[in-house]
């Protein structure tokens, strides 16, 4: 027996039932929205975050896209009314793109040769990692929370 396959119709885990997963949907509130706008807009002036990571930010909270469609958004999908992203992961989209979202998008700095929105340290590609950036504002409106309570 050592060293054979199994055949194809010997599946050990067939009987098993699937774990079934609930489906995750939370949503800022009000204050939970003005308190993250007021961390972003500090950290963008301080300079404790790059322009770009504190936009990628705000645009995940106004739009609703995934991190990566974010993380990986071309110039060339911006429209003044949506974005239009070719290859999302359920596959072709329009994202209706609120004002706010369009203002922030066009007032970040491009660079030449990179057709990415959300810039990184790589000269033509994107912000690779936006999780840190993430932690570090949750963990500023974490400890802004506690000293205004």
């Amino acid at each position: 027996m050592a060293g054979q396959l199994r055949s194809d119709s010997s599946n050990p885990a067939r009987r098993i039932k699937k774990f079934r997963e609930e489906e995750k949907k939370r949503y800022l509130s009000d204050v939970e929205q003005a308190r993250l706008g007021e961390v972003l807009a500090n950290a963008l002036e301080s300079g404790e975050e790059t322009p770009y990571a504190v936009s990628a930010i705000y645009l995940l909270m106004l739009t609703g896209c995934r991190m990566g469609e974010i993380r990986t958004l071309k110039w060339e999908y911006v429209t003044p009314h949506h974005l239009e992203l070719p290859d999302s992961k359920t596959g072709r989209r329009r994202i209706p793109l609120p004002r706010e979202a369009y203002d922030t998008i066009m007032g970040l700095p491009r660079r030449p040769g990179n057709a990415f929105v959300i810039l990184g340290e790589n000269k033509d590609g994107p912000l690779i990692n936006l999780q840190k950036p993430w932690l570090r504002i949750r963990k500023k409106g974490r400890s802004r929370r506690c000293t205004d309570a």
